[in-house]
């Protein structure tokens, strides 16, 4: 059941940003790309698995009977190792570190959390006077969020609702709390919508946040964006077609092309009474 509710939760964002029109439908192809080793190992340990239960053989019944049980008991009255199995039963300690979509900009220390990494559960005070706060608890599964420690936060106007940005307070508890789980007090990390640590560096430079979303994760320039999302808003649509009436660049009944010339006017133009429907088609917008 986790394996099936985090494949949902990897592949659901990933579909959210290219349905609004934020991303191109290249990111998909990172969900196999993350999630098939997952189900390999997953495959891979069960067989290991059914084979010991099933075997007739007396080490695999010495194992099943008197081994198994003893090591198990003893190993769950260490924090640690009830920390590990936790984290590999509930899939939180899996990590997407070879994905295109994971990105480190400088070396971090091995203890940090690295990209491709679930970011840990932290209690952090996000407002200079603000409260002590579960820090996923206000992280929403929407949009990116970029955590900045030891520095300030800004980013381009242009990366509209995509990246929320959280510029974390220097204070005790803060701090306390950050070297536990070993971040640097100067470093950031921008989390993916799923919780996933998808760039990390020290120096914030929003130029990389915008060439990371650009690179690896697709994201498209946002005069595309608010394009895509007003012509999905607006099934009609007018001024596209020729002379014979057949959707410009195309054929009839096939999906007129837009440029990025003709954005400004279709986010100009009203609903009207005299719009040319297309029903069953999209409307696309080059790359």
């Amino acid at each position: 059941m986790n394996t099936g509710l985090q494949d949902a939760y990897n592949l659901a964002w990933k579909l959210a940003a290219v349905v609004k029109g934020d991303a191109d439908p290249a990111l998909l192809d990172s969900y196999a790309a993350e999630r098939m080793p997952v189900a390999q190992r997953l495959l891979d340990s069960t067989d290991r698995a059914f084979t010991l239960i099933v075997s007739d053989s007396w080490v695999a019944s010495l194992l099943r009977t008197r081994v198994i049980a003893k090591v198990a008991a003893t190993a769950m009255k260490v924090q640690r190792m009830r920390r590990l199995a936790f984290r590999t039963l509930s899939q939180i300690g899996i990590a997407y570190r070879e994905s295109r979509l994971s990105q480190s900009l400088v070396p971090l220390l091995e203890s940090a959390p690295q990209p491709g990494d679930r970011f840990p559960r932290l209690h952090l005070r996000l407002e200079p006077a603000g409260p002590v706060e579960d820090v996923f608890a206000k992280l929403d599964d929407e949009r990116f969020h970029l955590l900045a420690f030891g520095q300030r936060a800004e980013l381009p106007p242009d990366a509209g609702d995509l990246v929320r940005v959280w510029s974390v307070p220097s204070d005790p508890a803060n701090e306390n709390a950050l070297a536990r789980a070993g971040i640097p007090q100067r470093s950031f990390y921008l989390l993916r919508p799923d919780g996933h640590v998808g760039l990390a560096g020290t120096r914030l430079d929003p130029d990389q946040i915008r060439g990371y979303l650009a690179e690896r994760v697709a994201c498209r320039e946002p005069v595309l964006r608010q394009a895509r999302r007003a012509l999905a808003r607006e099934s009609r649509v007018s001024k596209w077609t020729d002379a014979e009436g057949a959707p410009r660049g195309g054929t009839p009944g096939a999906a007129p092309k837009i440029t990025l010339a003709d954005v400004p006017t279709i986010l100009a133009s009203p609903p009207a009474s005299n719009l040319i429907a297309f029903s069953g088609n999209v409307l696309t917008i080059p790359d």
